[in-house]
């Protein structure tokens, strides 16, 4: 469509998106990981998602009632989770070998989630980019804010408190 800005504008402003996010990603671990280097930690309710996968092994959506505490909804004497079961999906593999990381695998599921948002802020700032832009060149002013830009979403949002052992 004649809107492609030369490869190394591109790779510039990636590069630049990347450092705001890996600095992001040194906060938000930090701040994950309860100032520890521990992200297989047992925290508070974090067994939600691994009860929901046991309960969806044996073939069936409800769970114990004390696994799910306040979040249950208790329909028939059984209880349920209004949380989607996506997290589960992505824990079955690991929980159905092994139940050492039953209650830990919390921190690392959130570090992966918080990867896909800052690949994908990254992706969509240079959509929006070369949307508002065209192929015009791009300068080191839009580098910095590209990569300042990605940091706040990382480490200056709501992003950032979902990670502390107080959201939890």
């Amino acid at each position: 469509m004649g809107l492609e800005v030369d490869a190394s504008g591109r790779a510039r402003y990636y590069r630049a998106c990347a450092i705001g996010g890996l600095l992001a990603a040194l906060v938000f671990t930090w701040m994950l990981a309860i100032g520890q280097l521990d992200l297989l930690q047992d925290r508070n309710l974090d067994n939600l998602y691994d009860s929901q996968a046991r309960s969806l092994f044996d073939g069936h959506w409800d769970m114990p009632p004390d696994d799910l505490g306040i979040e249950a909804w208790i329909i028939d004497g059984k209880g349920y989770m209004y949380f989607g079961p996506v997290p589960s999906l992505f824990r079955m593999p690991i929980l159905a070998v092994t139940d050492q990381f039953d209650g830990r695998l919390t921190q690392l599921s959130m570090l992966a989630a918080f990867t896909v948002l800052v690949v994908f802020t990254t992706r969509l700032g240079w959509r929006v980019r070369t949307l508002a832009r065209g192929d015009a060149a791009v300068g080191r002013a839009e580098v910095w804010a590209a990569g300042t830009f990605t940091f706040v979403v990382g480490a200056g949002s709501v992003v950032l408190f979902l990670a502390s052992p107080t959201a939890s």
